[in-house]
């Protein structure tokens, strides 16, 4: 069969194709510089003030504002909010109105918006681009929109906190050799920067190191304003359990890069983290664990099957089922949330199930890319008007498919079976998943888990379905991503408490 002209009756835009939801997200962190005045005439004082929209980025809503303000010669000055990323006061180069036409730029996003003022210039509506075009319409408010997020951590804490950085090879295997601190002078090393907590009291103290889902992840896993790794590492530090959380590999503060790394580049990494800890005094050698998160909860199993190092692992929405199994039943689930038909979700497993079996079966890339974009442009062109709309222009969301679907990471991920490594670990595992995560099912993953675990032999093993949680361990009524940044609940203390008491009860003598 050829599979790029092979017709899916009703055919639709593809689900998600990674654990990341975000994973085309529009990307807006950069750090604030100096803010640039426009033009030399006075300015129209209708575009003056502070105007907030709404960018549909997939499943996911992000929320954006600008403030504009007249200068003294004349034009504007403008900075901008992407409020759900808690990323604030970008300068904008750029921003002009002409007529009733509003245009401004962000050169170092390659971020463009061009739109029309109403009449009553209370609104302004147009096309945002950044790589892909969405629209947005933007409305002038009296007042900013402030994300809550009442469980993030205060200073000064009650414990100690360090910054520090250690090297390794990412060509070496998982047992290759590594440097604590500073930058390695062999550049084909990488160095990962993070965060240290330590608890008060005597030490040495059990540990754990946390492992962040799909995508470029700083240390706190920060995602719509939300900063998972820092609640759950400030908790279980009170708690008496010292943590370490890092940096990806690119991101922030780290070096080196995410491109052409896979799944098991990432539990290098992770494994580098184990052996830097391994060194601190601080630390209980015999008593670090590792927690994962999403794809976090393969990396951990991957790096407790190859070594004896680790005491513990917890997976938190880790997928016991292959990565196909996984993305298969996500985009039916996140699909489903959206209100589509039956004949719908159908279709888009179909299309899922061809676009898999191109990648597999077809040998020639250009060929394998010629159906890729076949079979997206069809279904894309089956959308709605309004669905059009939230994936953007047709051809770049193309593109950026393909691109994921080439990607070495989603190869491996896809064909990754999480079974057979679990079944190679002997340390206890507690696996905790939400009731409504829709990205990583309870029903299909905690079962499997449970089940790899037991026909190994693993004597230690709990698994736990939270009613009313989402894939980020939020207290939800849906579990769709398109709230996730909407809900002021960072981690819900429920799940916190199950995990550091199941820790506490093994490393700290349960108190």
């Amino acid at each position: 069969m050829d599979h790029a002209n092979g017709r899916v009756g009703r055919a639709r835009a593809m689900g998600r194709v990674s654990l990341q939801i975000l994973a085309s997200a529009v990307m807006l962190f950069v750090a604030p510089g100096t803010i640039c005045s426009q033009g030399d005439t006075p300015a129209d004082t209708r575009l003056v003030g502070r105007w907030e929209g709404a960018l549909q980025v997939g499943a996911i809503q992000l929320r954006v504002a600008i403030d504009v303000a007249a200068v003294p010669s004349g034009g504007y000055s403008a900075t901008f909010d992407s409020i759900d990323q808690a990323a604030t006061g970008l300068p904008v180069d750029a921003i002009s109105l002409e007529g009733s036409t509003v245009k401004f730029t962000m050169a170092r996003l390659r971020v463009s918006f061009e739109g029309e003022l109403a009449q009553d210039g209370l609104e302004i509506a147009g096309i945002f681009t950044q790589g892909t075009e969405l629209p947005l319409t933007l409305k002038k408010v009296e007042q900013a929109t402030r994300l809550r997020r009442p469980q993030e951590p205060v200073k000064p804490y009650p414990y100690r906190e360090a910054e520090v950085a250690y090297s390794h090879d990412p060509e070496g295997d998982i047992e290759s050799s590594f440097e604590p601190g500073g930058t390695p002078e062999n550049k084909s090393r990488i160095t990962l920067a993070g965060t240290l907590t330590l608890p008060e009291g005597e030490p040495p103290f059990p540990a754990a190191i946390l492992i962040s889902g799909s995508g470029p992840q700083d240390r706190d896993e920060a995602l719509l304003g939300h900063r998972p790794f820092l609640v759950l590492a400030d908790h279980l530090t009170r708690r008496g359990i010292a943590v370490l959380r890092y940096d990806d590999r690119g991101v922030a503060s780290s070096t080196g890069s995410m491109k052409n790394a896979d799944t098991h580049d990432f539990a290098r990494d992770a494994h580098a983290g184990l052996l830097y800890l391994k060194t601190r005094t601080e630390i209980d050698a015999g008593k670090i664990g590792l927690i994962g998160h999403s794809e976090g909860g393969l990396i951990a199993p991957l790096v407790a099957a190859k070594t004896k190092d680790v005491a513990y692992i917890v997976l938190l929405a880790g997928p016991g089922v292959s990565g196909e199994e996984i993305l298969m039943l996500q985009g039916r689930l996140l699909a489903r949330a959206g209100g589509a038909s039956q004949g719908r979700l159908d279709d888009q497993e179909e299309q899922r199930r061809l676009l898999y079996s191109i990648l597999r079966e077809e040998k020639d890339a250009a060929e394998r890319r010629t159906k890729f974009a076949a079979l997206l442009k069809e279904s894309y062109e089956d959308l709605g008007e309004l669905e059009q709309k939230g994936l953007g222009s047709r051809d770049p969301w193309v593109q950026q498919q393909i691109a994921i679907l080439e990607s070495r990471w989603f190869r491996v991920f896809i064909d990754h079976n999480p079974r057979v490594t679990l079944g190679e670990v002997r340390c206890p595992v507690l696996a905790i998943n939400g009731e409504k995560d829709l990205q990583v099912d309870a029903d299909q993953n905690l079962p499997e888990i449970e089940k790899a675990l037991a026909a190994a032999g693993n004597q230690d093993v709990t698994t736990v379905k939270l009613d009313g949680l989402n894939h980020l361990f939020q207290t939800c009524v849906t579990g769709a991503p398109s709230q996730y940044g909407k809900i002021e609940e960072t981690f819900a203390p429920l799940a916190l408490k199950r995990v550091a008491d199941w820790i506490a009860e093994r490393f700290l003598g349960g108190r």
